[in-house]
């Protein structure tokens, strides 16, 4: 269906604010062969011209998102590019695939892939944690700058801005992720330098107290007789760390343990893979039981057996024990 063309007058906006459909698609004229398509779908800007003897259309968006003032600095622009010997509207698809390539060799794009990858070896929480940490503190700083322009001054400051915080763990372990974003990109050809190479020894070092060791069996029998004891702390927090220290399993996988994983009749608990460091690459893991577990699996059963996870959060039976 061809539309019509109302060619007497250079448009106003209240003359595109208030043009209708009325029934079929119409045209309204502004100068220098710019028109305002009015179609049932909407209002759209269109430019017709010639370029190396063929007619050709350019879109310049769809009002009033895109007004009468801007579309006509638009056809300006693309005016100019005809008569400097340009196609302007090739010029349009070519910045379009520009920028499409700019996003996909961003800072982001790169990290957002890089931890999709890594999170299929990760736990589910392990690869939370590091997307959260890269959404806060690095993606709005760097997130839309090309990967291959980021320097190692600007990605220390970001760190020391972390640090300053008093999360000086938190920045080593950013500098640790950027590293590896920098490395996956150089790997795809997105980038040939590693800022965060250069960084190490710049951070903080993370200050750690280590606890006194219990060697003496002696001591460790009085330990457990203590914990057994001790009514300061909540029954579910203590048979937590009483059933740890009979199993020596990591905090990750007793937090995320299921009641569906154990097997009384057998005394063993199949840890899966997914919750293991090693990540899914390995079989599931199981952990023997002693006596003494299974009672302690017995007197947890009573308050949390209900539920599907040995130890739930005070918060709600559907999320885990905080890893404090």
């Amino acid at each position: 269906m061809c539309a019509e063309t109302d060619t007497a007058f250079v448009l106003t906006d209240t003359a595109a604010r208030n043009a209708k459909f009325n029934g079929k698609p119409r045209k309204l004229a502004d100068r220098n062969g710019m028109h305002l398509l009015v179609n049932q779908a909407g209002k759209y800007w269109r430019w017709n011209y010639r370029f190396a003897g063929k007619r050709k259309t350019l879109a310049f968006g769809v009002y009033p998102t895109v007004t009468l003032a801007a579309a006509r600095d638009a056809l300006d622009r693309a005016r100019a590019r005809l008569s400097a010997g340009e196609d302007p509207g090739a010029a349009k698809k070519a910045e379009k695939i520009a920028r499409k390539v700019a996003h996909a060799n961003s800072f982001e794009a790169v990290g957002r892939e890089w931890h999709e990858q890594k999170a299929k070896a990760w736990a589910k929480v392990t690869a939370d944690k590091a997307l959260t940490h890269l959404e806060t503190y690095l993606f709005p700083k760097f997130g839309g700058r090309p990967v291959s322009e980021i320097r190692a001054p600007e990605l220390l400051d970001a760190l020391r801005q972390v640090e300053k915080r008093g999360a000086v763990y938190t920045a080593t372990r950013l500098r640790e992720m950027s590293g590896q974003i920098f490395r996956y990109a150089i790997a795809t050809g997105r980038a040939d330098y590693n800022p965060a190479a250069d960084l190490r020894g710049a951070l903080q070092a993370p200050s750690v107290t280590h606890r006194a060791a219990l060697t003496d069996l002696k001591a460790f029998g009085e330990f457990l007789r203590e914990l057994k004891a001790y009514s300061v702390a909540e029954s579910v927090t203590l048979l937590a760390a009483r059933f740890a220290l009979l199993t020596f399993v990591r905090s990750q996988e007793l937090r995320y343990a299921r009641w569906e994983e154990i097997d009384f009749e057998n005394a063993e608990w199949k840890v899966p893979a997914r919750r293991m460091k090693a990540g899914k690459g390995m079989q599931a893991h199981t952990v023997p039981l002693p006596p003494q577990a299974i009672a302690t699996l017995r007197e947890l059963e009573q308050l949390t057996g209900k539920g599907p996870y040995l130890f739930p959060s005070s918060y709600g039976a559907d999320r885990v024990m905080s890893e404090n």
